[in-house]
């Protein structure tokens, strides 16, 4: 959440007088975030100065950011940088370094994301849709019929091409506001569970093993 507020100030900014500078960074500081994160072990001292550092990264400023994290860790770049103390400086200092920023980043998880979580409550969104309404048994049974299906597509690999070289595709996601971004085209996806429950079914009807799961029947 931290991260979509920040990037929503930072494009905000850019629209003001001589801080137009600001909105060719947005991308490169929103992923400077993640960087900080994932690369600090959950220690949230570095983290923050990680974070930190990026106010003086723009201005082409790459040492003595703090004691943990001195120096940047890249090669030499070039890049249209901006003018230290310009008022484009001084918004990026403001929101990298506000307060309350600093305190979330500092908490900020180093592996783990939420957004497993997030496509399993899309695919809840799909079996059981909120325009309609569902009466409680049919509810859990197309939650069930959901868990049974991310459970099985979850862990699909990234798909190939005839010669062997891996399948992205290019995706322009809402909140990127015209942005594009790679993704990995999956495998398709199977759908082994809706057997195993019509096999079940029809051992309940035939009055044959049925106590037994489907996963057990399938393996036969």
């Amino acid at each position: 959440m931290c991260r979509k507020v920040f990037l929503e100030n930072l494009r905000q900014c850019q629209k003001e007088a001589k801080c137009a500078a600001v909105g060719e960074w947005a991308r490169s500081i929103s992923n400077h975030m993640y960087w900080a994160a994932a690369s600090s072990n959950g220690d949230g001292d570095l983290v923050e100065e990680k974070w930190t550092s990026v106010a003086r990264h723009v201005v082409n400023i790459h040492e003595d950011h703090g004691q943990k994290f001195q120096r940047c860790e890249h090669e030499e770049i070039t890049r249209a940088w901006i003018e230290k103390g310009s008022r484009a400086h001084k918004e990026v200092e403001n929101i990298v370094c506000s307060t309350r920023l600093k305190k979330d980043v500092r908490q900020l998880s180093p592996a783990d994301q939420t957004s497993c979580l997030e496509s399993f409550h899309s695919l809840v969104c799909f079996f059981a849709t909120k325009q309609t309404h569902f009466f409680y048994e049919s509810m859990e049974a197309r939650v069930i019929l959901a868990v049974l299906h991310f459970n099985e597509n979850s862990n699909r690999q990234q798909a190939r091409k005839s010669d062997g070289s891996l399948q992205w595709q290019l995706s322009y996601p809402k909140y990127k506001k015209g942005g594009v971004v790679v993704r990995p085209v999956k495998e398709v996806m199977t759908y082994k569970y809706a057997d195993d429950l019509m096999r079940t079914v029809w051992c309940l009807r035939e009055g044959t093993q049925a106590t037994r799961m489907p996963t057990e029947l399938s393996a036969e």
